[in-house]
């Protein structure tokens, strides 16, 4: 009976424009903020590979004079200068260093991104396909009423019953119409928000296809024991990321301030014909200026990661355990309203209905019976919907916990 009863109640919708719960994930990823990251990783990429070494810049130059005194040596004289530089603080590993962890910070925030991205559309098509759902039980509600209505009115001219039968069933109809509406209403408001969330025009006709996902979860000690790993979720590894990141640009900050070397050679000639060659070396030093303001930004802001990501990892922990209750709370009150209260309004209904027939019950009886059906089979869709996002909500966390532990280990 449940299972005709799914089947009943799932989206039957023949529009074109159609969204698998498969097709709303797969297009999660095409997210502008998980493109704009993306895109933004692909140059560092290609544009970190050209970092340079130690060497610093070359420098020439060229100073023509005129001897001038005494006359007799006078004449045009040309001095040429050419020196290499070169840093002694090891700038260009620092560099690297730095590039390297702010390119681990971009793809740690890609995933994180392309996890929130996912969750959201998730929760979109579970909100899009509970209003059709419930749109389908309410329309043949409707139906049903509206044929009730009908027959209590010709009924009422026969004199069969009484007018308070025919009021009741006047408004058991009218508030059949009214949810229609009002849930026709909640449809349109889900579509739109699905349609934002895919990164597509607002959409009020967007329809749900297929049936709710049942994700394969690991058993239920596995599920406790992966559930602490909060520590490899993408948002909280992305926030210590960028704290190594900015104590790595200190050093790099540091470094860029060092002693610098510089070797060339001098070439000179002279008005008299002579040409003189000079070997040329150079040591700078910064003095009292290391880099302390550029040194001192990048630690404060490593050292506010680093207590940002403390915080994090408490609210993590707290959505994840959330996540598993929900998943064992939903189940339960599936079960309740599948087993208890659905089978219960479908025998009341039955036995006021019989009773009716028997001339023993009455029409505004039966109207009460049906309108506690359709309440209990709106709770049973909604239950099922809950369930199954839940099951889906901590697959998609699980998921990015097993995905990091297994990059972990093949480095």
């Amino acid at each position: 009976m449940l299972l005709a009863f799914f089947w009943a109640v799932a989206p039957r919708a023949s529009h074109a424009n159609e969204v698998s719960f498969d097709q709303a994930i797969a297009l999660a990823n095409e997210a502008p903020s998980v493109r704009a990251t993306t895109e933004k990783l692909s140059v560092r990429n290609a544009k970190d590979k050209h970092l340079p070494s130690n060497r610093g810049p070359l420098t020439i130059s060229l100073a023509p004079g005129r001897r001038v005194s005494p006359s007799e040596e006078s004449g045009t004289e040309v001095q040429l200068n050419v020196m290499q530089g070169w840093n002694l603080g090891d700038l260009a590993s620092h560099s690297r260093d730095a590039a390297r962890a702010e390119r681990a910070v971009l793809a740690t925030q890609v995933r994180a991104r392309a996890l929130a991205a996912k969750i959201d559309v998730a929760q979109r098509w579970f909100q899009l396909h509970q209003a059709e759902s419930a749109l389908v039980i309410v329309r043949d509600e409707l139906a049903v009423v509206g044929e009730l209505d009908q027959a209590i009115r010709r009924a009422k001219t026969a004199g069969l019953v009484t007018s308070v039968a025919e009021a009741e069933a006047n408004a058991a109809h009218a508030e059949a119409k009214r949810l229609e509406r009002y849930l026709e209403g909640e449809r349109v408001s889900a579509a739109l928000a699905l349609s934002a969330a895919l990164g597509k025009d607002p959409d009020p006709e967007l329809r749900v296809h297929g049936p709710l996902p049942e994700p394969e979860l690991p058993p239920a000690d596995k599920i406790a024991e992966l559930s602490k790993r909060v520590d490899l979720l993408p948002k909280l590894a992305r926030l210590r990321l960028q704290a190594v990141a900015a104590s790595v640009r200190a050093a790099e900050a540091r470094a860029s301030y060092g002693r610098k070397l510089g070797v060339g050679a001098s070439v000179q000639r002279e008005s008299t014909g002579s040409t003189l060659v000079f070997g040329t070396v150079q040591f700078s030093f910064s003095g009292a200026n290391r880099g302390q303001r550029e040194q001192a930004t990048s630690l404060a802001e490593s050292r506010s990661r680093t207590v940002e990501a403390e915080g994090l990892a408490v609210a993590l922990r707290a959505e994840m355990a959330e996540a598993v209750h929900e998943l064992e709370h939903s189940e339960e009150v599936w079960q309740l309203i599948s087993t208890e209260l659905e089978p219960a309004s479908e025998e009341l209904l039955r036995r006021r209905t019989r009773e009716l027939e028997l001339g023993e019950g009455t029409v505004i009886e039966v109207l009460r019976a049906r309108s506690r059906l359709l309440s209990a089979r709106r709770l049973l869709a909604d239950a099922n919907a809950e369930r199954r996002w839940a099951q889906v909500h901590i697959w998609l966390l699980l998921a990015e916990v097993l995905l990091a532990e297994a990059e972990k280990e093949t480095k």
